[in-house]
């Protein structure tokens, strides 16, 4: 059986989604022989993808538009032309599209080709507000395809009903080697995500600053990059604090970024899936996030695994950012609940569902 991955980028962009296309690519290789995987994307051939790819993943690179960048209309046609080509040549038995930056352009570009094609989507609706048109896209093309996957039950329960009766809830896998950081004399704060507004990052900035003049030892780092770096450095300095406060930017090692932590922050207003909140849990770390965030909030179980902040409030944050700062042993409770919940994400077990789902619609063919 053949199955082809398709992502508009493994180069410019190192979210969860992209990580998942490239670590399910790989496991898929690995667990089933009898299947041949390919990956598709629009990026040059040249680029190497930041998450690494296993041999026997087959990579096809379009070139056919700068992937740092927002689409442009008039580079669609070239983009549909170079889709359909591609994947009609390749002729696989199934397609899994991630996100919608994807999944709409292959629709469309495979219209009467015959090929099944999943819609995996990593986003929550509340992103499409601003964004109407594009919305309007991703419903249309629903119906295109055999299936749709989203990582959480919630963040399904969101759509329209004619969507939801097509998903499919299908967990993210994490990338883990389980290694508890020793958290006792951790006196870090971390989180990781994008520079961008819907990680919310000025609120866990402002938060700090309440306490941070209390707790001098204490320290907050944010691994990630993105448009609001510049913003955020100038809100770490007009609160003064430089010297307990950076901004490292992407890091390769994450399994040794969590062991430097010793609590964990995610302040995002959207979440499909908490992916890096999941990755620290499997590092023994406890976790915050706010309740209105329904990736985050399917995650954490507030009390038992971690906090859930219900204001979404700077003042809020920094008591619950104190409240763990002053508990050693509610940090290490939180901690060892977190860890043993977190062993529901291995990657082998997300695999054997994956293998699952997509073979019931060869099944049907």
């Amino acid at each position: 059986m053949k199955v082809l991955f398709a992502i508009k980028t493994l180069v410019n962009s190192v979210g969860g989604a992209e990580r998942l296309a490239a670590c399910l690519s790989t496991s898929l290789s690995e667990a089933r022989q009898d299947w041949d995987v390919h990956i598709l994307t629009f990026d040059n051939k040249l680029s190497p993808p930041f998450y690494p790819l296993g041999d026997q993943v087959k990579r096809h690179c379009l070139g056919v538009s700068n992937t740092a960048e927002k689409t442009k209309i008039w580079q669609y046609p070239k983009i549909l032309w170079h889709l359909r080509r591609t994947v009609l040549k390749e002729q696989p038995d199934v397609v899994v599209a991630f996100m919608h930056s994807m999944f709409v352009p292959i629709s469309l570009a495979l219209l009467g080709g015959g090929v099944k094609i999943i819609l995996s989507e990593h986003t929550v609706p509340q992103y499409y507000k601003k964004r109407r048109f594009e919305f309007i896209l991703l419903w249309l093309c629903s119906f295109l395809s055999c299936g749709i996957t989203v990582p959480t039950k919630n963040v399904g329960k969101l759509y329209p009903k004619a969507m939801q009766a097509k998903m499919r809830f299908l967990p993210n896998p994490i990338i883990s080697n389980f290694a508890r950081a020793d958290i006792t004399n951790k006196k870090s704060i971390i989180s990781v995500g994008r520079l961008n507004k819907d990680k919310d990052y000025p609120i866990l900035i402002r938060a700090f600053s309440i306490i941070a003049t209390q707790y001098p030892d204490w320290s907050l780092t944010i691994y990630g990059e993105g448009e609001e770096r510049k913003e955020l450095e100038r809100l770490i300095t007009k609160h003064g604090l430089s010297a307990q406060v950076s901004l490292p930017g992407i890091a390769h090692d994450m399994d040794g970024v969590y062991q430097t932590g010793g609590v964990f922050v995610l302040p995002s207003k959207y979440e499909s899936f908490g992916l890096s909140t999941v990755e620290a849990m499997s590092h023994g770390l406890p976790v915050i996030g706010f309740k209105d965030c329904s990736g985050t909030s399917d995650i954490i179980d507030d009390g038992k695994n971690g906090i859930l902040v219900h204001d979404r409030s700077p003042k809020a944050l920094s008591k619950s950012l104190e409240e763990l700062i002053k508990d050693a042993r509610l940090r290490k409770e939180y901690g060892d609940k977190g860890y043993e919940e977190s062993k529901s994400f291995i990657l082998e077990k997300c695999t054997q569902a994956w293998v699952r789902y997509i073979s019931r619609f060869i099944r049907e063919s």
